[in-house]
């Protein structure tokens, strides 16, 4: 990331188009080259995001264009459903995954079944730190707020990189903190 909020996009290849709600919540990223979805993507990241909100829970569905991120052969997980106490603390994660083996025979099959299951459940403890994924792409994210399990500690998490991550990323922190 290098800048936010870009008004000017001509010239400019690698872009992040960020729709927000009327509560101003990210309902959809998409990532773009030239102005179209990026079609060149790596095994593990998505072109598109959905966040959906339902009552106490954020769900986040990944995508290659408008088809479901597989979970084959990089063992992604579609769909992540973050369940947010009062406080807005993850407290618990479910994942989803969808497959498609119409090119694997039965036993590359078997064994990648053996390997990865498509439904998972995060339960918080002190070695887990719980974020929403695709969040640190975000610029509105949960009306400022980054939701992160009690125990987060950013330092020890994963790199995010230069500005402007890592300042919205703490100043979401913040807004969490103070969140009541």
């Amino acid at each position: 990331m290098i800048e936010w909020n870009v008004k000017d996009t001509a010239g400019k290849t690698l872009l992040i188009k960020e729709t927000v709600d009327s509560l101003n919540r990210v309902i959809e990223l998409e990532f773009l080259n030239s102005g179209m979805l990026y079609t060149g993507q790596l095994c593990y990241l998505a072109n598109r995001v959905t966040f959906d909100y339902i009552g106490n829970t954020i769900v986040e569905k990944t995508y290659s264009g408008n088809k479901a991120l597989l979970g084959n052969p990089c063992q992604n997980y579609h769909k992540k459903v973050y369940f947010l106490d009062s406080q807005r603390f993850i407290t618990k994660i479910e994942m989803y995954a969808e497959f498609d083996f119409i090119d694997m025979d039965s036993v590359e099959i078997s064994d990648f079944k053996a390997s990865f299951s498509d439904f998972e459940i995060l339960f918080q403890d002190s070695s887990i730190y719980f974020r929403v994924d695709y969040y640190y792409h975000s610029f509105a994210k949960l009306n400022g707020i980054y939701p992160v399990s009690e125990n987060y500690n950013i330092v020890e998490d994963y790199y995010y990189g230069n500005e402007p991550e890592t300042s919205s990323i703490k100043k979401g922190l913040e807004l969490l903190k103070n969140y009541h």
